[in-house]
């Protein structure tokens, strides 16, 4: 519910592990024991409130696929985004705090001092009640290819324990985990629109799982887990394969260089092994049509594949910059597959594919110059010939769609937060400086509207402080235009 940078929204949704385990499967494909699952029947939304949620305070605002949220000091209300009238609404108890409550697709969660509810996304019909919120964690699904992003919820056990409990889409599953099995990392897919969820089970020693979460029939064992990195897995799922880049460190033995494999998650099966130059490598981050793949190497390089001729098609030199991106690519393709983006630095740099020729950068690091982590006088930076992107600095930016490219909102200079601007960005790339009132914001999941709430009241330096409240309304992403 707060607001992101592209940068972050990107590795919160395509790159979030968490952790979880289920039995050891001895063959490919074993059917278990059904895991228990848990389907709560959706109550009809109740009529809108004749009162508009404008007229009413709010404190934080969240959009997800399930719908627009605003979170008050008494109340979690789902609105109607085309008139701003309230859809549903659960009143908060006495004990429970607007500051820990969390909305996802799975479900919404809301803590108390004694319990946590766990409650339908759109009806907040309750799902689960448990005495303690430990483990409860936010997990990627992969939905099909180029599709809305999509994030559960789940809850893991403690050391020792050996259930898994995962909200999704308003459901809940429980998986059972076996005698011995150390727990370590899921991630949902859903890699096409008939074929059910499935989870990719990480455990502890190197190995994973492909799961159906509603049967708890085991599709295939995997000789890998998802990594141990939040910011640069060494697997991902995207649509309906898994993309693994297996390396000595992550395999644990003397081999001097990896392989890239590829995995089709319905059905488990290896697809493809691809052998890459590289004694490190992670962050496998496919091209919209699937045909290419780039992924760090070596700490610093990247390293292209071409899927279709199954072979390496480029190593580019000092890709990563090392300001702030760790190993991780920090990177997106454009729709064409042609060109990728490359974050870090507060900038980007615009890199062609396959050639790597730097279109513009906002930094010379991003560009290939060595970042220097010493301590002295450094290195006075390469003279580049190539022209500065221009965008805005992504240090600024404090809203933003998972898609980049986009409109954006973007923070001026202040001194405190009462004095503090922003503009919106529009879809064309004009700047719309924004209310001063106008304070907090959220992006609908396909980028083209964005909800606002504009302070009511004053906020004096001096005076005691208080939560923030303001009244919400939409505004058109493409114009800047209010809409209610």
């Amino acid at each position: 519910m707060h607001p992101r940078t592209p940068l972050v929204a990107a590795l919160l949704f395509g790159s979030t592990l968490a952790h979880a385990c289920v039995a050891r499967a001895p063959a490919p494909s074993v059917t278990s024991a059904p895991a228990a699952v848990t389907s709560v029947a959706v109550a009809p939304a109740a009529a809108p409130l004749e009162q508009p949620l404008s007229g009413d305070k709010v404190g934080e605002i969240a959009w997800t696929t399930a719908g627009l949220y605003t979170v008050s000091e008494s109340a979690v209300q789902r609105i109607d985004p085309s008139n701003g009238h309230v859809l549903a609404m659960t009143r908060l108890l006495e004990d429970e705090q607007t500051s820990a409550i969390d909305i996802t697709e799975g479900t919404v969660v809301v803590r108390g001092k004694k319990q946590v509810r766990f409650l339908h996304p759109t009806t907040f019909v309750p799902l689960a009640v448990m005495p303690e919120s430990d483990g409860v964690t936010r997990i990627s699904v992969a939905t099909t290819q180029g599709g809305t992003p999509v994030e559960a919820l789940a809850i893991f056990p403690p050391e020792g324990g050996n259930v898994v409990r995962i909200f999704h889409r308003g459901k809940s599953f429980t998986l059972t985990l076996g005698s011995g099995e150390e727990f370590a990392g899921v991630q949902l897919s859903e890699p096409c629109t008939d074929c059910g969820t499935l989870a990719i089970v990480s455990l502890a020693g190197g190995a994973g799982l492909i799961v159906d979460i509603t049967s708890g029939r085991r599709i295939a064992k995997l000789p890998f887990n998802l990594g141990p990195a939040y910011m640069a897995p060494a697997a991902r799922v995207v649509g309906e394969h898994l993309h693994a880049v297996l390396t000595p460190d992550s395999l644990s033995d003397r081999r001097k260089h990896g392989t890239y494999q590829r995995y089709n998650v319905r059905t488990g099966a290896l697809e493809m092994t691809i052998p890459i130059p590289c004694s490190t490598a992670v962050d496998p981050t496919p091209s919209p049509d699937g045909r290419q793949v780039l992924f760090s190497c070596d700490y610093g390089d990247a390293v292209l594949i071409d899927v279709v001729q199954r072979k390496v098609r480029a190593r580019f030199k000092h890709f990563i910059a090392g300001c702030d991106n760790g190993p991780s690519l920090s990177s997106y393709w454009e729709p064409s597959g042609k060109r990728v983006h490359k974050e870090g630095c507060g900038g980007e740099a615009i890199v062609e594919i396959p050639s790597g020729k730097i279109v513009c950068t906002d930094d010379p690091h991003l560009a290939g110059v060595p970042y220097d982590m010493g301590f002295g006088t450094p290195t006075p930076p390469k003279q580049l010939t190539v022209p500065v992107c221009g965008g805005v600095n992504s240090w600024a930016v404090v809203a933003a769609p998972f898609r980049r490219g986009g409109s954006h909102i973007v923070a001026g200079e202040a001194d405190d937060d009462s004095t503090q601007k922003f503009s919106l960005i529009t879809l064309s790339g004009a700047t719309i400086p924004l209310r001063t009132e106008e304070k907090v914001f959220a992006y609908d999941p396909t980028g083209t509207q964005v909800a606002v709430l504009e302070e009511t009241g004053t906020r004096e330096a001096s005076a005691r402080p208080r939560p923030f409240e303001g009244t919400l309304h939409l505004r058109d992403a493409a114009t800047g235009a209010r809409l209610w």
